[in-house]
């Protein structure tokens, strides 16, 4: 037999499931109730509608009326507890017929019994001509429909008044939240460096496109000694507000890690990702050092391949280095490449967002088609080189929304 803190356990348990399967319990009860009485009062007059419709030559009794507009209201508060659960929609649907049924069954049966009585009675002619007389002023005055159509107006009004209320505070917390969301994205775009950015050496230019307010990529310059530049890119796992803060403890880490030895600043990186990081989000990076002979030094850590265009034989290669991502082991294990850049080289630092984009149809623009697009555009600017490969990605897009964030920097050497 389970002790009393096992039933507490499994009770905790199947709450927490319920909590994430549904997320209108996720809310304050106050909105889940004015939300849920919103619903109630619009949708009751359904009930008193339907019978609005079928008027019999009696008038109904109020209790059937209060029935009719007591389920549909039950199922309407239902129906927002339970619309993205297919099985318990079902299940109250079923519920409802049933008891709508069993309503017509009983009204059926008092139907039935109003009938038999007045035809066990042996009526005057003076009560027959006063039994007229009320069903003619009924016919003419119809007391059923007046007394219906104002209690339906009624309810819809203060089911008007509930929404307006639970919406309007929703509203408040919406125009709250986006403020917010704006001033986030403010304050991560000053994290970031200047787009472009010249030497005596190289050209580079970079941008971020975030997928929603707060992006989950990053890229930064980091100035090195003996006239090196290291240039890092980096993608948190999912996107929004919580990628978008483990991207902001990545550039404070930064400013006080040592970036003259990548393993150093790589392994540094990797233990703050471990030990702030929720659990599950791991980061994905690039690091390129670049030497003032033309000379590359790339290591990626989980994170697509670097693309290099060759002027000379006019291909791409992907340059990548093995080792798991930012997070995923206490202790971390780089290597690097060496690629030599001649005029008319250039390479391309990129999220995976970038290739990753969906059609109408579901298919990925694909690494391959972008290997396709960035050799069609390498006789340009680095800055007018990222905008075309934007712009194709866009337009593979079409309709659809933008899936992830999307990053790239765009690396040309500068003729000596």
């Amino acid at each position: 037999m389970a002790t009393k803190a096992e039933r507490e356990a499994k009770k905790t348990a199947r709450r927490s499931r319920l909590l994430r399967s549904n997320p209108w319990l996720q809310r304050p009860r106050r909105e889940r109730l004015g939300f849920a009485l919103a619903a109630f009062c619009l949708f009751a007059p359904i009930g008193i509608l339907n019978r609005v419709m079928h008027l019999p030559a009696t008038p109904r009794p109020l209790g059937f009326v209060l029935l009719s507009l007591l389920l549909s209201g039950i199922f309407a508060a239902y129906m927002v507890f339970t619309f993205d659960r297919a099985a318990l929609v079902i299940a109250g649907s079923l519920t409802i017929t049933l008891c709508t049924f069993s309503l017509a069954n009983w009204e059926s049966s008092w139907r039935q019994r109003q009938a038999t009585q007045i035809e066990s009675r042996q009526p005057t002619p003076e009560q027959i001509a006063a039994e007229n007389a009320v069903r003619q002023y009924r016919a003419r005055m119809n007391p059923t429909l007046l007394r219906e159509t104002l209690l339906t107006i009624g309810m819809i009004v203060l089911g008007y008044i509930f929404f307006v209320h639970a919406f309007g505070r929703q509203m408040e917390k919406r125009n709250l939240l986006e403020a917010e969301l704006k001033i986030a994205r403010r304050i991560q775009e000053s994290l970031l460096p200047p787009s472009e950015r010249k030497t005596h050496d190289w050209h580079l230019y970079g941008t971020v496109q975030p997928a929603s307010e707060v992006a989950g990529d990053y890229f930064d310059y980091l100035g090195l000694p003996n006239n090196r530049l290291g240039v890092l890119i980096a993608d948190a796992s999912g996107h929004g507000v919580s990628a978008g803060l483990m991207m902001a403890m990545l550039k404070s880490q930064l400013l006080n890690a040592t970036v003259d030895d990548p393993q150093q600043l790589l392994a540094q990186l990797n233990r703050s990702v471990r030990q702030l990081a929720p659990k599950n989000m791991f980061v994905t990076a690039a690091y390129v050092i670049l030497h003032p002979s033309h000379e590359a030094e790339v290591i990626t850590v989980g994170h697509p391949p670097v693309l290099h265009y060759r002027a000379t034989s006019r291909s791409v290669e992907e340059i990548r280095t093995a080792s798991v991502a930012l997070g995923f082991s206490e202790k971390l294990i780089v290597q690097s490449q060496h690629c030599q850049l001649a005029a008319g080289d250039m390479l391309l630092l990129y999220t995976d967002g970038l290739f990753e984009q969906l059609h109408s149809k579901e298919d990925e623009f694909g690494l391959q088609t972008l290997k396709t697009t960035f050799a069609r555009h390498t006789h340009l600017a680095p800055a007018l080189a990222c905008e075309q490969i934007l712009a194709e990605v866009a337009a593979h897009r079409g309709s659809q929304p933008q899936n992830d964030d999307i990053t790239l920097v765009v690396i040309q050497p500068v003729k000596a």
